[in-house]
């Protein structure tokens, strides 16, 4: 009897978390996904950008918080990582995301996707063999505005 309880409080739980994230998913009207796509578009299209111009447009899209965490795990912060970029000379060539799913909760956005690309950092090419990395943006809504708040790179997936 006990066990069959355990069974039916962790279906119980696993179930309130599914209908927690489909309303999550399904109170995402269409203006709030365009402005959410919008400043994400303009953060992907300042990523190609050159410096100085990439530093300046990110620094208004970005959050003071904001930290980005690589395949080796390690978070950097919104300074280390412009200053690491600049100082490595990362140049971005290509950069595709697909598979694009947004999740709202309240004032935070998850995009999840796949993402690939090509260019340039510390003076070696990089990319371009078409390999593709799950790659998750949080986004936050901050005076009616919304910025990006973290970069997680995933692992490469196949083709």
């Amino acid at each position: 009897m006990t066990q069959l309880l355990k069974i039916i409080v962790i279906v119980f739980l696993f179930s309130l978390a599914a209908i927690g994230q489909s309303a999550a998913t399904g109170n995402l009207n269409d203006s709030e996904k365009k402005a959410i796509m919008a400043v994400f578009d303009e953060y992907l299209k300042a990523m190609q950008a050159e410096q100085p111009e990439r530093d300046r447009v990110r620094e208004k899209l970005l959050t003071e918080e904001y930290f980005y965490m690589g395949m080796d795990g390690l978070p950097a912060g919104k300074s280390h990582v412009m200053q690491r970029q600049k100082r490595n000379g990362l140049r971005i060539n290509s950069m595709k995301m697909t598979d694009i799913v947004i999740r709202l909760y309240g004032n935070t956005a998850i995009l999840t996707m796949r993402y690939s690309g090509a260019g340039v950092d510390m003076g070696k090419p990089w990319g371009g063999d078409g390999k593709e990395e799950g790659f998750t943006t949080v986004m936050v809504k901050q005076k009616g505005k919304w910025l990006v708040a973290a970069d997680i790179i995933g692992v490469e997936v196949d083709n």
